[in-house]
């Protein structure tokens, strides 16, 4: 199988493996800068929705070569941080700020654009407080899946839908939960 890639997209920068959207060479890195807001959800045993807005700045590091062979899912592993920050804005408003290392497949399409998905799991301060959590201290997991469009070879826009649960593992009480459904637009720079 072979990668149909335009003419004028096939000239290489150094950080792709063939030509731009054929995936990333190991070792290439990048600087993201993203905002995003979102609806709470009751769930996972939060009593409240708690609406956030958060912004995000993140580096991150491709860790593998491709990988997958001639698969549609074929592409490179990348690690990285995030650091967020920004606040809930209903129910009431309250700060949010935390630090969370990534883990992200960026899948190679051999075009512009580009899909990956991400996981992580950090730490964060919030004075979101009761009814759904009992200290300032809370743990972040977050998931979502999103799409790079490169308007250069190393230049894109990100738009990206993405979960994030803050609980604090029953260090205090409350520990029910805060929840968001959030969509961040950003753009990210790779070198």
């Amino acid at each position: 199988m072979t990668l149909d890639v335009k003419p004028d997209l096939q000239t290489s920068s150094g950080i792709w493996r063939d030509g731009i959207g054929t995936g990333f060479q190991k070792g290439t890195e990048e600087g993201s800068l993203a905002f995003g807001t979102g609806i709470g959800m009751r769930s996972f045993g939060s009593t409240q929705a708690h609406d956030l807005m958060l912004g995000r700045v993140g580096y991150g590091r491709i860790l593998t070569d491709v990988i997958g062979g001639n698969c549609c899912l074929r592409g490179n592993l990348e690690g990285g941080v995030e650091l967020l920050g920004g606040g809930q804005y209903y129910p009431r408003g309250a700060y949010l700020f935390g630090l969370t290392p990534l883990l992200r497949y960026n899948i190679a399409t051999g075009s512009r654009w580009m899909p990956f998905m991400d996981a992580g799991a950090g730490v964060s301060a919030t004075d979101i407080g009761r009814p759904d959590l009992g200290s300032v201290f809370e743990f972040n997991l977050q998931a979502g899946a999103g799409c790079h469009y490169f308007l250069k070879q190393n230049l894109a826009l990100t738009l990206q839908y993405r979960i994030i649960h803050l609980s604090n593992a029953r260090i205090a009480t409350p520990n029910l939960g805060a929840n968001a459904s959030l969509v961040y637009l950003g753009i990210i720079r790779f070198f």
